[in-house]
């Protein structure tokens, strides 16, 4: 039945995919070798890096090595030919093997008993902890420093590598810091904003399923919240993309 199903997705699935300004329906060969360069932390690529020249000065064969690799490659291969292009989390099963792999090149440089490389690794682990504490509790949203951080992820990813609709808490505050009792909304994610408190005309392609009950506010919405995977025309057909491309081009206000 995993078979099947692997080839059924190999074959029939397609889905809209964005990739550094560009949406393709057939997706990118290049979409998943990005999603790993940008959303890995960078000390866990310095730390593979270290590992292939490892390999290339020693040159000597660690078998249990290129077993930890085989699956890698296989998957990632599999991702890559599958073009089904729609997140990070469709190459999740490789980081278990990758960090095992960085983990004994960290044995093997700490057992070395050089300074330099003793407080290179723990640079690289204070850098790890730091990525990681910079960036809570949006997680979902991370990206390193080739990407230029999560400011900048919407340029190079978006879909759910970067927004599922998990910032109506922030919409609500900045709403409260403004003085903005009312919104237009265009809202790609399944929560109810109704919960935190906003009050919103929902925009075309908002995944809003519950009813909404009528507005007690008579005050007409003077701002638009839009999901960054709508402004880009991702997952929306052509109506909705031309709808939210003018927006692309202005400043947001927040």
């Amino acid at each position: 039945a995993w078979t099947y199903g692997l080839l059924y997705v190999l074959k029939f699935l397609n889905r809209p995919a964005y990739l550094m300004g560009h949406v393709s329906e057939d997706g990118f060969w290049l979409y998943f070798p990005v999603v790993f360069a940008v959303k890995t932390p960078l000390p866990m690529l310095l730390l593979l890096l270290a590992t292939l020249g490892i390999w290339l000065l020693r040159r000597r064969t660690r078998m249990p090595d290129f077993f930890l690799l085989i699956p890698v490659v296989i998957y990632f291969s599999f991702a890559v030919w599958s073009r089904m292009n729609i997140g990070l989390r469709h190459l999740l099963p490789i980081y278990p093997f990758l960090f095992v792999l960085a983990g004994g090149t960290a044995v093997e440089l700490w057992a070395s008993g050089r300074r330099s490389l003793r407080l290179g690794l723990l640079f690289l682990g204070l850098w790890y902890l730091w990525s990681s504490v910079n960036i809570y509790p949006h997680y979902l949203a991370f990206f390193n420093e080739f990407a230029g951080g999560a400011k900048n992820g919407y340029k190079v990813l978006a879909d759910s590598s970067l927004d599922w609709g998990q910032d109506l808490k922030g919409l609500k505050r900045w709403m409260d810091q403004n003085g903005v009792k009312k919104i237009r909304l265009a809202y790609f994610g399944t929560a109810d904003p109704i919960y935190y408190g906003i009050d919103a005309g929902y925009m075309p392609g908002s995944l809003i399923f519950s009813p909404r009950p009528e507005s007690k506010n008579p005050e007409a919405p003077r701002y638009i919240a839009v999901s960054a995977t709508y402004i880009y025309g991702v997952d929306s057909g052509k109506p909705l993309k031309e709808f939210y491309k003018p927006l692309r081009f202005r400043k947001p206000v927040a």
